[in-house]
Order: C-alpha cells, then structure tokens, then sequence
C-alpha cells in the first residue's frame, strides 16, 4: 500500500468543469453526474492539481467512488480510507467497468472484496471498515 506520509492534496469543485469532464468522461459510461455534483449529492474532487479526478458520494453509510481518473489513486486511497473511518462510515465501495481496474483494485488492496459482478459488465469492490 501507499506510503502514509506522502502528501496527497484534495480540493472539492462545485460543479464539472471542462477540464474535469475531459479526464472523467470516458468513466461515465452514458451517466451524467452534472447535477448530482451541482446539488450536493455527488462531491468532485481534483487531486494533487488535477493529476487525478474522484466523483464519490455517501450512500447508507458507505463512500461511494463512483468514477475516478488519473494517477495517484493508491496515495489517494489512503486517504479516503482515513476520511470513511473519521466520518463512521462502514465500508468503502468502488464501480468500474474496465477489468485491468478490478485487477489493480484487488491487487494493490487485500480489503477489498468483489460483490457484485452485473451482466452490463460493471464489477462492484467494497471495502468493511473496521
């Protein structure tokens, strides 16, 4: 897993910018997550200056990853683990339609487990929170 110290630089943005759009689009897959980053459901973040791209959001006590983008994820990770334990949340959950993220997923962290696996070809990891 990521070194714990190294810094990683999180900063939310109220709505989906050009820029942002561009490095998330092809994580969509048809969905359009404008309105839920506008209206609150939904958080974007920029990490580290852009160099990696997060849409998550809090579901029934469980961080939601819906779409991410860019390097820098397993530092990233560390983090969002250590934000779901402060808030009390029970588990973190990842959605990813692309197979080598489902490897990189498992292969980089133990915790996470495969829950879901659709016929629409989208695999579903969540991760318990001790």
């Amino acid at each position: 897993m990521a070194d714990q110290k190294e810094k990683v630089t999180f900063n939310r943005q109220r709505r989906l910018t050009g820029t942002a759009y561009r490095a998330l689009r092809d994580t969509f897959y048809g969905y359009d997550f404008r309105r839920e980053i506008e209206t609150g459901q939904a958080e974007l973040w920029k990490v580290n200056g852009g160099r990696l791209w997060l849409i998550t959001r809090i579901e029934n006590g469980e961080l939601v990853v819906c779409c991410a983008a860019g390097r820098g994820l397993v530092s990233a990770c560390v983090y969002l683990l250590a934000a779901a334990k402060k808030q009390g949340l029970k588990s973190i959950r990842f959605h990813t339609f692309k197979p080598a993220f489902a490897r990189f997923i498992k292969q980089t962290f133990s915790g996470f487990q495969k829950v879901e696996q659709r016929s629409t070809g989208e695999t579903i990891y969540q991760w318990m929170i001790n």
